[in-house]
């Protein structure tokens, strides 16, 4: 059912002034979703995530001599240990996904955004 007083919630906000609360942005609700999300992630799942929070492009490598991967990092952690490397068309292990998870949110803290 869809939320049929949804106008008189706003009008009450308005006459007791009551603030609505801030827009999220795109990057910290699909963050959101993606680790709530059950596994398995895939890495076009995270190169979209990434994208989002404006990690580069990065360098097309081979990971295990066959597989396709790409490195990903931010200019606003240039530490090695913030480089993320994801395999191209692969199911991502656990490990890979809390990296890039823990990446993000560090990047968050450096930017003051609240996830």
């Amino acid at each position: 059912m869809p939320d049929e007083l949804g106008w008189f919630g706003g009008l009450w906000r308005k006459v007791w002034g009551g603030t609505a609360a801030a827009p999220v942005p795109e990057s910290v609700s699909l963050f959101h979703d993606f680790c709530e999300r059950p596994e398995p992630r895939t890495s076009a799942e995270v190169h979209h995530l990434l994208d989002l929070w404006e990690f580069e492009q990065g360098t097309e490598i081979a990971v295990f001599l066959v597989r396709r991967a790409r490195l990903r990092w931010h200019k606003e952690l240039p530490e090695a240990e913030w480089t993320l490397v994801i395999e191209d068309a692969q199911v991502l292990h656990t490990d890979r996904v809390d990296r890039v998870i823990q990446a993000i949110a560090r990047l968050a803290e450096m930017k003051n955004i609240q996830l």
